[in-house]
């Protein structure tokens, strides 16, 4: 469980959203970048695009294992697409702050789809990261068609906060 929790949980969605949420406090001033010229987005929009249907469906079903496991599918493309865009060079130039824009509201709003897709199984810890998003409405006033791609305004203020999952050591 230690092991499940530690790799799906910390170092899943909650390294992906502290380094998401660290490099635009970092780079813009903790604001939600204005996206720039496509930055290879398409992978988040797409993985997203590709789990509503598999996720409405294990709900529905009451088959919340799937319903989980195309939710994280979005979690592992949005980590890969940190890792190969390595947003931290982009930064390094000047000339490529519209693709670093690009490349962290991207991976904003893949934060902000999992907050809705996750909330009703992990309430607590998606009304966190919703509030460090920076949206101001309730996330519980929030359907599953609010988790359609796009709804993530630059400007946006977000605020780092506490890590959502912190490791947990395995017991000895």
């Amino acid at each position: 469980m230690v092991a499940r929790y530690n790799a799906d949980l910390a170092n899943g969605l909650g390294n992906l959203a502290s380094r998401v949420l660290s490099m635009i406090a970092s780079y813009f001033d903790g604001r939600v970048p204005e996206p720039g010229p496509a930055a290879g987005e398409d992978g988040l929009e797409g993985a997203v695009a590709a789990a509503l249907p598999a996720y409405r469906t294990g709900m529905e079903s009451f088959a919340f294992h799937e319903a989980l496991e195309a939710a994280y599918g979005i979690v592992r493309e949005a980590n890969g697409f940190i890792v190969t865009a390595a947003p931290w060079n982009l930064a390094k130039d000047p000339a490529q702050r519209a693709k670093l824009g690009t490349v962290l509201w991207a991976s904003a709003e893949a934060l902000r789809v999992l907050a809705v897709l996750l909330s009703p199984v992990m309430p607590g810890a998606c009304g966190r990261l919703w509030s460090q998003v920076g949206i101001p409405e309730p996330l519980s006033s929030v359907r599953l068609d609010g988790a359609a791609w796009g709804g993530l305004r630059p400007g946006t203020q977000t605020a780092k906060g506490e890590a959502l999952f912190p490791r947990v050591n395995e017991p000895a």
